[in-house]
């Protein structure tokens, strides 16, 4: 696998070698920036995980627990799931390392935004390998994509931000609370 050297960057070879010993990880692969040589210092490390489909639920459910029992990994969370990734997991390690890590049942992961640029770190079954070598890079472009989805953003902010307006009027600020997270999540993507 793509083993980086030097630094502050050897986390991300044991937060890799974490993932590579679990035996329910039966594909993983290296997306982003990092994988196209277009990093920048900063950059995060997008990773793409494939689930056996029998553990998928149970190990979806625990993940956030395997990621902070990574020596390196200070904080980890379940983000929510994002069309074309999977179930997105933020981590952050020791040296301030942001980590974006996707997990899928194997029986979705035509789902997947599966480019040629990525980078196969495990391969059981050789998944990644069937999916790279097919890889239409054109069909997951961010901008492609949000284009088609802009009007639906805009119309789920407006809901959203009605929503927020009532829950405001009858007091019930932890649903309006919610509202917001909803409208930022939608603003960003407007």
């Amino acid at each position: 696998f793509l083993e980086i050297s030097g630094g502050i960057e050897l986390s991300y070879n044991e937060v890799v070698n974490g993932l590579i010993e679990c035996e329910e990880i039966i594909a993983i692969a290296l997306g982003g920036s990092r994988s196209r040589g277009e990093a920048k210092i900063n950059s995060d490390y997008d990773l793409f995980c494939v689930i056996h489909d029998n553990y998928f639920e149970s190990f979806r459910n625990s993940f956030r627990e395997f990621l902070e029992n990574i020596p390196c990994i200070l904080y980890a969370a379940e983000a929510f799931y994002l069309e074309h990734w999977g179930y997105l997991f933020k981590a952050i390690d020791l040296n301030s390392i942001c980590y974006d890590i996707s997990i899928i049942s194997e029986s979705r992961i035509d789902e997947m935004s599966i480019r040629s640029t990525n980078v196969i770190i495990k391969d059981t079954n050789e998944l990644y390998q069937y999916y790279i070598k097919h890889a239409d890079d054109d069909r997951f472009l961010i901008s492609k994509l949000e284009r088609q989805h802009l009007y639906d953003y805009c119309t789920l902010f407006g809901f959203e931000r009605n929503r927020f307006w009532k829950a405001s009027e009858e007091e019930d600020y932890w649903y309006a609370v919610r509202c917001l997270e909803r409208m930022k999540n939608y603003l960003i993507r407007c």
